[in-house]
């Protein structure tokens, strides 16, 4: 809800920068960082409107330059660049996931196609996932799934003719694991039953995933593509906001 708040205080630059900063200050604790970067392009068209202001915003933009958030970091150094100041150093993402171990499991377990098996209140949809040309993606999708992570999660999302989509813990959509993935764009083309990994802005995708109801082109190369439904189609179309996801869970080849 801040991060909607925020955006829409970025199209209302009349706003002043005070109830932008303090609206940022609620979310400065908030593990996912949506709120934040909606406050970056927030002070960036305060800025632009009412250029008195100007002084204490590169304050605040630099201030967030030093956030715990890459993605924050990255926003709020090219924002700086906007307003014609000095780009601080972005610095290196923290990957506190990536050992040894992730890289061996990423060669281990995405050489071949996996399937997984999305059973939901209205019937079981099966998903061949595309290991290989979406390594990363799925590997982190068969890890969430394995943990039981979507067990009991809703459809918090279905649009008629376009997608459904859940994976959201908190199931408002703003929902994720607590971490971001990179983005990674795949040549598999949005027809209808694609799974695709839902993100709010580059790299953030995470835990929320959707399936499309029909061709998509626009979505193509900008989402990533990650599976295809190959049994239970027709259960897509039953599928109403608020469904429960009984389970999700890896299955053997048949």
């Amino acid at each position: 809800m801040r991060a909607i708040a925020l955006g829409r205080l970025g199209e209302e630059p009349s706003v002043p920068y005070e109830s932008i900063l303090r609206s940022l200050a609620r979310g400065a604790r908030d593990r996912i960082p949506d709120a934040r970067l909606a406050g970056v392009e927030a002070l960036v068209a305060r800025a632009r409107a009412e250029p008195r202001e100007r002084g204490a915003i590169v304050e605040a933009l630099e201030q967030l330059a030093a956030d715990d958030a890459y993605l924050v970091r990255r926003a709020a150094s090219a924002a700086l660049g906007e307003l014609g100041r000095p780009r601080p150093p972005v610095g290196a993402v923290r990957e506190a996931h990536a050992s040894v171990r992730v890289y061996r499991d990423v060669v281990q377990r995405t050489a071949r196609p996996r399937t997984v098996e999305l059973v939901t209140e209205r019937g079981t949809i099966r998903l061949r996932l595309a290991c290989p040309e979406a390594p990363l993606t799925c590997l982190n999708f068969l890890q969430l799934a394995n943990q039981g992570f979507y067990d009991g999660l809703r459809f918090h999302r279905v649009v008629p003719d376009f997608v459904v989509q859940g994976g959201d813990p908190r199931g408002d959509g703003w929902g994720g694991p607590g971490y971001a993935i990179r983005d990674e764009p795949s040549l598999l083309r949005y027809r209808r039953g694609v799974l695709g990994m839902a993100r709010s802005g580059p790299d953030t995708g995470g835990s929320q995933f959707f399936i499309t109801l029909s061709a998509q082109p626009h979505l193509d190369g900008d989402y990533a593509a990650f599976g295809t439904v190959v049994a239970g189609d027709e259960v897509l179309d039953r599928i109403v906001q608020g469904d429960r996801i009984v389970r999700l869970v890896e299955v053997a080849e048949p």
